[in-house]
């Protein structure tokens, strides 16, 4: 969890914002803090960003208001990246490897993107690429590949190597 100016230190914009922040590599975390669950948050002139609850795609570069139920509030993956779901298990320590599944968000043609996925003890298990040429994601794996699931959220071909 940082700021959102220790990624974006070239958008003036985001200098003032202390009520969003970067969540992990890929995620953009706006936090509701009223109780109409009205949202104000800003996206960095990136790309295309799509909200992981809703799937709707916004441009970076501007200013959202948006309104929120109980349960939700922006949480946006920034473009050319892969968000590992896991299982959910009730516990919090699983094999978070196993059965997880892999989201590819915003990949632009000729771009690639990468996740990790780590155990319980910080080490790395799975490292997944992906990378795009034209309607084709071609994605790679590297370490213990225990039923892992990829998808594209922009409808493109996924093909494992």
């Amino acid at each position: 969890m940082r700021a959102m100016a220790v990624d974006y230190t070239n958008d003036p914009a985001v200098l003032s914002l202390d009520r969003q922040y970067m969540l992990g590599d890929s995620l953009l975390a706006a936090p509701v803090f009223n109780e109409e669950g009205t949202a104000q948050f800003y996206l960095p002139d990136t790309g295309v960003w799509t909200d992981i609850q809703t799937g709707e795609e916004l441009e970076g570069g501007k200013w959202y208001e948006k309104k929120y139920d109980y349960f939700g509030m922006p949480l946006c993956a920034k473009p050319d990246s892969i968000i590992a779901y896991g299982d959910f298990k009730r516990n919090f320590t699983y094999d978070y490897a196993e059965n997880a599944k892999l989201v590819i968000y915003g990949l632009a043609d000729g771009k690639t993107a990468e996740c990790t996925i780590y155990d319980s003890e910080a080490k790395p298990v799975l490292r997944v690429k992906a990378a795009r040429s034209g309607n084709t994601v071609t994605v790679t794996s590297e370490g213990e590949a225990k039923n892992f699931t990829v998808e594209s959220k922009q409808g493109l071909n996924v093909v494992m190597a």
